[in-house]
């Protein structure tokens, strides 16, 4: 179930002070009885938008309270996105 999702902004380091914005989304999930949390949403560096309405659309794909799939490593099951594949798809 998704805990928590929203879009997270910073200043970029560079010379034009442009905005970045991420996805953040904090989820829980069970395995083998065990409670986990995560906030991995896919595999590989976490994407960054440079336009604020593109970041709030995927983070709307994850409304608080809204049941998920999460995929988890078995042999680790802290391990765990939302989606299979790369971020920058």
């Amino acid at each position: 179930v998704v805990l928590e999702s929203g879009v997270l902004d910073r200043m970029a380091k560079s010379a034009d002070a442009t905005v970045e914005y991420r996805v953040h989304v904090r989820y829980g999930y069970k395995v083998g009885g065990r409670d986990y949390e995560g906030t991995r949403v896919a595999l590989g560096p976490v994407r960054v938008y440079f336009d604020h309405a593109q970041a709030e659309a995927r983070a709307a794909r994850y409304r608080v309270d809204s049941r998920i799939m999460v995929r988890h490593d078995p042999g680790d099951p802290e391990s765990a996105v939302l989606e299979a594949g790369a971020q920058n798809v």
